[in-house]
């Protein structure tokens, strides 16, 4: 597993850059027989999108899928604990980017992750639930009507982040272990963490509840909540 990097900051892809481009190349040649799309600019999509899955792997240690598949990945780029997830890149560099979806796609990754390109760098801006990108609201930028959660958005229900279940550098292995386990028991659970400041042990009693659902006051879908601390820990996946 290669070293992980702080998704905080950007993430330089040039020493990757071969290997990005080689499996780019081999990509484009086998896509002619499903659809694709194509945003903000004439770079080939499956570099652009592998640049973004190469970050997201970089990130939480999670491979990349360097299979070929005529027909695409159906929307799953990476799987964790039964979890998969959907990384989308974008080249837009404005304000407020948005992850985007098809109107009229079935919705199968769990979790969406938006990642903004420049050049052979990388960042994660955040990310969106299934059920978020479901009932997400519809926009037009300029190549049709899409789904569309903003980078605001995120900020707003503090998912600005990598997605708090998967890998990264602040994760301990045991706690690794002990979400991973959790989220296997409780398969329609996104798991939320305490935010960093909070102190591990004392008031904090994560992971083992006991638990109800409650929306909380930053979303409005059902939450994992634990009776006896008082934090909210999850939203309901779908």
């Amino acid at each position: 597993m290669r070293e992980l990097k702080d998704w905080k900051e950007w993430i330089d892809l040039s020493p990757h850059e071969k290997e990005i481009t080689s499996l780019s190349n081999q990509r484009e040649k086998q896509k002619r027989s499903y659809k694709t799309s194509r945003q903000w600019s004439s770079e080939a999509t499956n570099l652009t999108g592998l640049k973004g899955e190469f970050a997201f792997s970089l990130c939480t240690g999670i491979p990349v899928d360097t299979s070929l598949k005529p027909k695409g990945d159906s929307g799953i780029d990476f799987s964790f604990g039964e979890i998969l997830y959907d990384v989308k890149s974008t080249l837009f560099d404005g304000i407020d980017p948005a992850l985007l979806e098809m109107t009229n796609k079935k919705l199968v990754p769990h979790i969406y992750v938006l990642i903004r390109i420049k050049g052979w760098n990388a960042k994660i801006i955040g990310w969106a639930s299934r059920k978020q990108m479901r009932h997400s609201q519809r926009r037009d930028f300029g190549n049709g009507e899409r789904l569309s959660f903003l980078q605001s958005e995120m900020k707003e229900l503090e998912q600005n982040t990598i997605p708090p279940h998967v890998p990264s550098t602040s994760t301990e292995p045991r706690i690794a272990a002990q979400r991973s386990a959790l989220q296997k028991s409780k398969t329609d659970i996104i798991l939320k963490l305490p935010k960093e400041k909070e102190p591990a042990s004392g008031n904090s009693c994560f992971p083992h509840g006991p638990f109800i659902e409650k929306p909380s006051k930053h979303s409005p879908y059902p939450a994992l909540y634990c009776k006896k601390c008082g934090h909210f820990y999850g939203i309901k996946k779908s």
